[in-house]
């Protein structure tokens, strides 16, 4: 087993069912942690997982074959783990990034 056997893997899915919400698509960005020895291992867990995830949830919902790995350099997980990093490059400002990625106003309410 790896020293440090730990990966997040980020998955996307679709979930039509909520268009009757907002009439738009709405995707869900879901990491979960995988023990596994290497990433091909790590995404394949977190890909079967993802499966049964939609199963779980009903045919509304649809795994967007979609997979970002991140190796959590720790064996022991606890409070303040790094889970998840993912470092991109872009020719907008700071503003326009968070604008354009994330602060989009879409988020559902929980």
């Amino acid at each position: 087993m790896n020293d440090e056997p730990w990966f997040a893997v980020k998955c996307l899915f679709l979930h039509s069912d909520l268009k009757k919400r907002n009439n738009k698509n709405n995707f869900e960005e879901r990491i979960v942690l995988i023990n596994a020895n290497t990433f091909k291992e790590a995404i394949e867990k977190a890909e079967k997982e993802a499966e049964k995830y939609c199963l779980d949830l009903g045919k509304e919902v649809k795994y967007l074959k979609f997979c970002n790995a991140f190796h959590i350099g720790e064996n022991k997980i606890g409070d303040l783990t790094e889970i998840f990093s993912l470092i991109t490059s872009s020719e907008l400002g700071t503003e326009e990034y968070i604008s354009a990625h994330y602060d989009t106003g879409g988020d559902l309410p929980q």
